[in-house]
C-alpha cells in the first residue's frame, strides 16, 4: 500500500454518507496503521513529517464528527510520546499509538452502552442510527418498545430497527413527521451524538433538535448516549457553514425545474433541552465535560502546532 491508497482512504472518510462518527473514527485510526506500514521505508524525519501531514488531513476530514479528529489527535499525542521514550523507527510508534486508541475507544463505547442501558426504560423514541445507542437499547432490560424515526434521506433508521428487532426488542418504524404523535406513548427520547460541545449542546443528525423539542412538549426526558470520545475541543464552534450540505438528489432524485431540495445532515441541540449525556463515566457533569474539553484541546494543539501549523477554529 502506498500514498495513493492512503489518499483513497482519506477520500473515503470525507465522502462516507452511511456510517456514523464512531465507525469513521475507527477507519481513521486504521488508516494511520496502514500508513505505519506504507511509509515504513522512509527515513525517520521524513516519516514523522508525512505522518503529521496525514494526521492533520484526517483530523480535518469531518469537522462535525468530533470522534474522528479526537481519535487522530489522541493517537498523534501518543505517537509523539513514544518518539521521546523509544529509539525504534517511528513507524513502530505510530502503529502502537493507533492500536492503543482503537482499544481505548472500543472499551469506552462498550462501557457507555452499559451505563446508558441502566437509564433506558419503558418505551423509547429515537431517530436515525447510532451504534452506541443501538448497543445500549439492545442491552437495556427495562426497554419494552422502541419507536425509530427512519432518518431521511438515507433511511438509516431502518438499520437500527432491524438491529433492535434481531436483539428481541419490539420495534415500530415511523417517519419524522410522526415523532410528536408517538411521543405521547413513550417514556423517554434518546439519540446518539456526533459531537458534544463545551457548552453542553450536542451535534447530531438533523431531526434531533426537533425530537428534543417534541420530548419537552410531551414531558419526557431527552437523553444522549455518547462516550467521551465525542466530546469536542474548545475550538469546535457551531456554525451553519459546516452543517454538511449533501447532494439534493438524495432528497429528490429528479426534482422538477425550479425546485431545489435542501439536504443538510447535522444540527445542534441546545444544552437546556438535554436531560443528560450518558458516557462511559455515567451522566456527564459540567466539571467533567470541561476537563475532557481541555484534554481534547491539548491533543489538538499538539497535532497542529507541533509542525508549526496553526489550529484554526473549527465550526461543527
Amino acid at each position: 500500500m502506498g500514498r495513493p491508497d492512503l489518499e483513497a482512504g482519506l477520500r473515503e472518510i470525507r465522502e462516507d454518507r452511511l456510517h456514523g462518527a464512531t465507525h469513521l473514527a475507527e477507519r481513521a485510526l486504521q488508516l494511520l496503521l496502514e500508513a505505519s506500514r506504507a511509509l515504513a521505508d522512509l527515513e525517520a524525519e521524513e516519516f514523522v513529517a508525512s505522518a503529521a501531514c496525514l494526521a492533520r488531513e484526517l483530523a480535518s476530514a469531518r469537522p462535525a464528527m468530533a470522534a474522528v479528529a479526537n481519535a487522530v489527535c489522541e493517537a498523534y499525542a501518543l505517537f509523539l510520546q513514544g518518539l521521546r521514550r523509544c529509539r525504534a523507527h517511528p513507524s513502530r510508534m505510530l502503529a502502537l499509538a493507533a492500536h492503543r486508541v482503537l482499544r481505548r475507544s472500543a472499551s469506552k463505547r462498550r462501557l457507555a452502552a452499559l451505563k446508558a442501558a441502566a437509564h433506558l426504560k419503558g418505551t423509547v423514541i429515537t431517530l436515525s442510527h447510532s451504534g452506541s445507542l443501538a448497543l445500549a437499547l439492545a442491552r437495556a432490560p427495562g426497554v419494552d418498545q422502541v419507536y425509530v424515526a427512519e432518518g431521511r434521506p438515507l433511511l438509516e433508521g431502518r438499520n437500527l430497527a432491524m438491529e433492535l428487532s434481531a436483539a428481541g426488542k419490539a420495534v415500530a418504524l415511523i417517519t419524522e413527521a410522526q415523532m410528536r404523535l408517538m411521543a405521547e406513548r413513550c417514556t423517554l427520547a434518546a439519540v446518539g451524538a456526533d459531537a458534544v460541545l463545551a457548552d453542553g449542546s450536542v451535534v447530531n443528525k438533523v431531526g434531533s433538535h426537533l425530537l428534543a423539542l417534541v420530548a419537552r412538549d410531551a414531558g419526557i426526558p431527552f437523553l444522549v448516549v455518547a462516550d467521551t470520545a465525542k466530546v469536542a475541543p474548545r475550538e469546535l464552534v457551531w456554525g451553519e457553514d459546516l452543517m454538511e450540505a449533501h447532494p439534493a438528489e438524495e432528497v429528490w432524485g429528479a426534482a422538477p425545474e425550479g425546485i431545489h431540495a435542501v439536504n443538510y445532515y447535522f444540527e445542534r441541540v441546545p444544552a437546556p433541552l438535554v436531560e443528560a449525556v450518558i458516557t462511559e463515566r455515567g451522566p456527564l457533569g459540567e466539571g467533567d465535560l470541561l476537563r475532557v474539553v481541555e484534554m481534547r484541546s491539548r491533543y489538538r494543539d499538539l497535532l497542529f502546532r507541533h509542525s508549526g501549523a496553526s489550529p484554526r477554529p473549527t465550526r461543527a
